[in-house]
């Protein structure tokens, strides 16, 4: 982890931890290239917001 971010904090391990998808009702999976189209999409919303430009 220390190579992909500056700072990395973990609040709670579930006992036994299995899969993040395990502690919801609906957890769909996705392909990379989606997770990574909207990840982009919500950082240039992120963006916007933070100059005042944000549109609906």
């Amino acid at each position: 982890m220390r190579t992909l971010v500056d700072h990395f904090e973990v609040l709670h391990i579930p006992d036994p931890f299995v899969a993040v998808g395990a502690h919801y009702q609906y957890f769909l999976q996705i392909e990379d290239q989606q997770a990574l189209q909207l990840l982009r999409t919500a950082q240039q919303q992120f963006s916007d917001h933070r100059t005042g430009s944000f549109t609906r």
